[in-house]
């Protein structure tokens, strides 16, 4: 199984590097595939560096949600500085957004090497491959984790929804080669999904440091609102603006245009329901934080 899973990486791994790779839908899919499985065995491997470092103090402490937790921190701390340049630097025009060019700035790695939205290894590419990946890969361990998918009081269905609804916004961009731009566009929002591992580690730890979850809760308040509550209308906007040319240039089918943009409606509702807890626990840590230092000063 694992020499067969190895060929299978390898053998997605060359075909994407070669000169001579394009963007058939089937062979996006497997791409997916098989970082999906990458990402699920860095999940697995997570999990004794959870409990080597003492992420499983609390009684109802599970460590696949630790694991979990952790890859989060190394994937979206990857995924969001590649998201912003290629935001920034690749979706100048309609064109650029719903089409891409591989000789277009977010095409960096190898330049001309095909120009089926944004070339084979440009950066729009890796984003989209990298969060339809982790949003795959992820999802079982909701299931296998102590209590299972609806354990009271930690939301893991709405983990899993909203997991599904990334893995279909970039896998479908991917499979059709048209609209990359705005998944790295989405992808930004990952900017504070370390602070959020980081909150959720730092209740595990032995040892809780005040200052530190003070700090980490204000990172995760400015992140989350320009990321997330101001980020994703933006995004939002320009996708209603790029309407007739997604349809008449791009020829985007209609269903699918409108699915994406139910998809985007549901991120930000996610986002919108998430914000007052996230803004609340940072206002009371930081409160915290400050009545201790006003205590032993």
């Amino acid at each position: 199984m694992l020499a067969w899973l190895a060929a299978w990486v390898v053998s997605a791994t060359t075909a994407v590097l070669s000169p001579s790779a394009q963007c058939d839908g089937m062979g996006e899919l497997h791409y997916i595939a098989a970082a999906s499985v990458l990402d699920a065995l860095i999940v697995v491997a997570c999990a004794p560096i959870a409990r080597a470092i003492g992420l499983m103090g609390r009684k109802d402490d599970d460590v696949w949600i630790a694991a979990l937790d952790l890859e989060s921190i190394l994937l979206s701390s990857l995924i969001a500085p590649l998201a912003t340049y290629s935001t920034l630097y690749g979706g100048a025009t309609a064109y650029d957004r719903w089409i891409g060019d591989a000789n277009s700035p977010d095409n960096t790695l190898t330049p001309g090497l095909d120009s089926c939205g944004c070339g084979a290894m440009g950066v729009c590419w890796i984003v989209n491959l990298l969060m339809a990946a982790r949003a795959i890969g992820t999802i079982p361990f909701y299931f296998i984790a102590e209590g299972g998918i609806f354990k009271k009081g930690e939301g893991r269905w709405l983990m899993v929804v909203h997991h599904s609804i990334v893995a279909f916004g970039c896998a479908a961009s991917m499979y059709v080669a048209h609209g990359r731009w705005y998944g790295t566009a989405m992808a930004v929002a990952e900017w504070s999904n370390p602070f959020v591992a980081i909150k959720q580690l730092a209740q595990r730890m032995p040892r809780r440091s005040l200052d530190l979850e003070a700090v980490n809760g204000v990172l995760l308040a400015i992140t989350f609102i320009t990321t997330r509550l101001v980020g994703i209308p933006l995004v939002a906007v320009a996708y209603v603006n790029d309407w007739r040319f997604a349809r008449d240039e791009a020829q985007t089918p209609l269903v699918l245009h409108n699915l994406w943009l139910v998809s985007g409606v549901a991120m930000f509702g996610f986002s919108f329901y998430w914000a007052f807890p996230v803004l609340r626990s940072a206002a009371r840590k930081w409160t915290k934080a400050v009545v201790s230092r006003e205590k032993t000063a």
